[in-house]
């Protein structure tokens, strides 16, 4: 499956024109940001969350155990993939293994905006809505580049700064507060906040049909290796010659605590650049 293939099969069930991988979704105007801003800051204040990521939807299993927030979540600037490697994002699942399970909204939230969100989002693009999360992204803190095995996620900025960013292909956008988007998540894509401030979103991940989770499991599996990556890595100069050149280098004059790290991913581009 490639991005084509992804846009292609969302688009047969999504209801308005899919036009990019992330892009702005009007929403009629019947979203009051400032209301959502409050209530999420109520929330967090609270609950004492800090800078926690939380889930806000969750199976009534996980509710009654009051697993909304998580510290594992946090993401700091090496992200968690496997190194040398583009693996599917797995550390929102920490909590729940079966997104299909979360039903049970956080009891100060079930009457607010959010879930009526969550069921505007469902109308407006005819995909059901799954687990709900409020996620921060620290001063000079990102992920690896890497995909997420669900079809698209909704977006919604809460507290950010002009130099919070989304990068995905070439591309390098900032979603702004007060706006809705949408981001296919199977592509290749990262996110960096080179800003002073923490960056928060509301995130509302989504689920189409066994058929289409089927495709999207067929897709993970051939993406277990970034060979999109390693391709845009060879034409900068890190052919096999290249990475053989890194690597004497790398052998010869790098600290002994960092050195091993760095040699396993350079001899894994070279096995995957002899192939």
């Amino acid at each position: 499956m490639n991005k084509k293939d992804l846009t292609s099969i969302c688009q047969q069930y999504c209801k308005y024109t899919i036009t990019d991988q992330v892009q702005e979704i009007p929403i009629d105007g019947q979203l009051d940001f400032n209301s959502l801003r409050d209530e999420i800051f109520n929330l967090i204040n609270k609950e004492k969350f800090g800078v926690n990521s939380v889930s806000l939807r969750l199976s009534e299993e996980q509710a009654l155990l009051g697993n909304w927030a998580d510290p594992k979540e946090h993401v700091n600037l090496h992200g968690r993939n496997i190194p040398g490697t583009v693996v599917v994002h797995k550390e929102w699942q920490t909590n729940e293994s079966d997104v299909h399970q979360c039903t049970t909204w956080h009891p100060r939230i079930k009457d607010g905006l959010i879930p009526k969100i969550a069921s505007r989002l469902e109308e407006i693009s005819g995909f059901t809505v799954t687990k709900v999360r409020l996620v921060w992204l620290q001063p000079g803190s990102g992920y690896k580049i890497h995909f997420d095995s669900e079809p698209m996620r909704f977006h919604i900025p809460i507290v950010t700064n002009d130099f919070s960013y989304l990068l995905y292909g070439q591309t390098m956008l900032h979603m702004d507060y007060g706006k809705l988007y949408h981001l296919l998540t199977t592509d290749a894509h990262t996110a960096f906040n080179f800003g002073e401030l923490p960056r928060l979103h509301l995130i509302f991940s989504t689920y189409i049909n066994e058929e289409v989770e089927q495709e999207l499991n067929v897709f993970e599996e051939s993406m277990k290796y970034d060979t999109v990556r390693l391709g845009l890595e060879k034409i900068n100069g890190l052919d096999q010659k290249g990475l053989y050149f890194l690597y004497k280098v790398v052998e010869q004059s790098m600290n002994e605590e960092d050195k091993p790290h760095l040699l396993t991913i350079i001899k894994n581009f070279v096995e995957k650049a002899t192939e």
